[in-house]
């Protein structure tokens, strides 16, 4: 019972994933986190520049010693380098256990199991597993390798050993800065590793955040209602509560699938559904 279900305007489905919800929840707080840390960065910034006396160095102890804090080893072009570099590996990080909670949520969905290969990262061996398994994906030809980029500089600096800084240079090049911009016309990234900008952390996690959604749309139009409830009729333990009332027993699925995936199916699907399980 592959079923027709509600639209949105803006990406033309209410479906999500357990995985994609976590994943925005933790991206959320982290944009938040990173957004007063660059606010405050800024007004700090703002301080030192609007005053002559001091050099940053000075300023930045004396400011440091204010708050009962010891900082006194800190150049401001090693800041700014640093800064937006290490802004990038909470994202990434999130997204590798995106990755991981994707695949089960695809083996929740369709009792398959998508494995994974050493000679390839986890994105390339999905979406080549998925597009093998006639699963639609359409994602930006640039995004595989602007998520790359951005996941090799936050290796190098995460991971000493993992640094591959011709690798990363090479990827770069390779982007399509016109195509980029056309999708993120707001945004001036993507930037050489070494001229990382506030738009870098930006340009990253909407990237990530767009392939994990075509993942999860990828997803909704292969789905076999019927078979997805006989294999997991545990999530429906009220069901025989309500046998007796059918427009209850209707009810009561869709909004368990609701709230697991964000869609209402049709009665029509939700028919074939108690059919199926009884």
């Amino acid at each position: 019972y592959k079923c027709v279900m509600d639209r949105t305007l803006f990406r033309h489905s209410t479906f999500n994933l357990p995985s994609m919800r976590r994943l925005w929840q933790v991206l959320g707080e982290y944009d938040a986190l990173v957004e007063y840390i660059e606010l405050t960065t800024r007004m700090f910034k703002t301080s030192f520049e609007s005053q002559h006396e001091l050099t940053f160095s000075e300023f930045l102890s004396s400011e440091a010693m204010k708050e009962n804090i010891c900082l006194n080893n800190l150049t401001l072009e090693n800041y700014e380098s640093f800064k937006y570099k290490y802004y990038l590996i909470l994202p990434n990080s999130s997204f590798d256990r995106f990755l991981d909670d994707f695949r089960i949520d695809f083996h929740t969905l369709f009792d398959k199991n998508i494995p994974l290969s050493r000679h390839k990262t986890k994105l390339h061996f999905i979406v080549d597993y998925l597009v093998g398994d006639s699963f639609s994906i359409s994602i930006e030809d640039f995004s595989i390798s602007l998520y790359d980029y951005y996941r090799l500089i936050r290796n190098s600096l995460a991971h000493d050993s993992l640094k591959k800084e011709p690798e990363i240079v090479e990827i770069f090049s390779s982007l399509n800065i016109a195509d980029v911009h056309s999708r993120y016309p707001r945004l001036s990234a993507p930037h050489d590793m070494n001229n990382l900008t506030f738009d870098d952390f930006i340009l990253c996690t909407a990237n990530i955040k767009s392939i994990a959604d075509k993942l999860t749309k990828s997803l909704e139009n292969k789905i076999d209602w019927g078979k997805f409830s006989r294999r997991n009729s545990n999530l429906f333990p009220k069901l025989k509560k309500f046998r007796s009332n059918r427009t209850r027993q209707v009810s009561y699925i869709k909004n368990v699938i609701s709230d697991i995936y964000g869609i209402r199916l049709s009665d029509t699907c939700v028919d074939g559904i108690l059919i199926s399980i009884e």
